[in-house]
């Protein structure tokens, strides 16, 4: 290389090229859920993560709001269009297994391990299967587990004694402790047919009013896109001005620092991660415009003598610059229903380009 000469070279790098989500504005500790699974293992090529970089300030409708959890995944549509109504339940499914789930965390009985709760979970009873829209057990020890199962009619019309009947049977077949019908209204026969079945239990359902709520903590979303990156290796006594440049091969160049080898592709991907993270931490998506942004970046590392080389040629200093693009996305409230003796949800539709992703935010009933 030779004493003046600089090393330059990587124009973007492997690994920071993969594209990254974070939803900014809710507790770290929630988990991530899909229907019971991970929202990575769902999402190729995308990371996800929870921050909580936002000052917790809501409005009066939340004072008392639990934790949020972001709950599925779900594909892209036309938001124009009118929902089906398998989309319009699955909406008010995913409301209620949000409250349920509060609920349940919220107990001093139970934790994360004494719980499940899944949602379309299909049963096959005697040859004949049934789909459960939400189904919770809980874990009673020595053997015990206690089962209650949900079904939810986003319906205009009165759910009337025949989904009644059938809930019934459902109820009987699986065996559960207790059965909860959730719907907007019932007819007066439903009513009358529910009291004849001690296991069920109805709950109304209502829409709560949702253009004048805030979006709780400020929540967001910020996904990480492709990272434009460039190195340059110094040796001794070289600078950007008085060196002489050289194209390098990262993938198969050799770098040495402090005894330990590796390819500089490996050391420069693995540097970039670094920077690109703290580029990105820094920068206030709260206040920031709802666009793609551009973030330039600039690291440097110094080697003392004999430390670090390159290719067999002594190096002392790496310079690392380049822009990161971000692009941040506010969610849309797509519900707002109230689930009377249950509690409220705020459910959130955020579109970040490789995922969509809906979140509920859950808070006590009203009275």
């Amino acid at each position: 290389m030779g004493a003046l000469d600089a090393v330059n070279g990587l124009d973007g790098v492997g690994a920071p090229d993969t594209p990254m989500t974070r939803y900014h504005g809710v507790r770290a500790w929630e988990a991530f859920r899909s229907h019971g699974q991970s929202l990575i293992s769902e999402t190729s090529g995308t990371a996800a993560e929870f921050r909580t970089e936002i000052k917790e300030e809501v409005g009066p409708q939340f004072a008392a709001i639990a934790s949020p959890t972001l709950w599925t995944r779900v594909s892209r549509r036309d938001s124009r269009r009118m929902p089906t109504p398998r989309e319009k339940g699955d909406v008010l499914e995913l409301a209620v297994q949000a409250i349920e789930s509060t609920i349940l965390r919220a107990s001093p009985s139970y934790h994360e391990k004494t719980f499940s709760i899944e949602s379309k979970k299909v049963v096959t009873v005697a040859g004949v299967r049934h789909e459960v829209d939400i189904w919770v057990s809980v874990d009673l020890g020595a053997g015990y587990a206690a089962l209650f199962i949900f079904e939810c009619k986003n319906w205009e019309e009165r759910v009337g004694k025949n989904e009644i009947i059938v809930f019934a049977e459902k109820i009987r077949a699986l065996q559960a402790q207790r059965g909860f019908f959730v719907a907007r209204s019932f007819t007066a026969d439903a009513e009358a047919q529910a009291l004849l079945e001690p296991r069920i239990t109805l709950l109304r359902v209502a829409d709560l009013p949702a253009n004048d709520v805030p979006v709780p903590f400020g929540f967001h979303g910020v996904n990480v896109g492709r990272v434009d990156a460039q190195v340059n290796f110094f040796g001794p006594g070289a600078t950007a001005e008085n060196g002489t440049p050289e194209q390098l091969e990262l993938s198969t160049a050799n770098l040495v620092i402090g005894g330990v080898e590796s390819t500089a592709e490996k050391y420069v991907n693995e540097w970039t991660l670094i920077e690109r993270d703290k580029c990105v931490n820094s920068f206030p998506s709260t206040v920031a415009e709802e666009a793609v942004h551009n973030l330039p970046f600039e690291a440097e590392r110094n080697f003392g003598a004999g430390e670090a080389s390159l290719n067999g040629k002594e190096i002392v200093r790496a310079r690392l610059l380049g822009p990161v693009q971000v692009t941040v996305s506010r969610p849309r409230i797509i519900s707002h229903f109230e689930v009377a003796t249950r509690g409220r949800a705020l459910m959130l539709a955020l579109d970040l380009g490789a995922i969509q992703a809906k979140v509920a935010f859950v808070a006590p009933p009203s009275s």
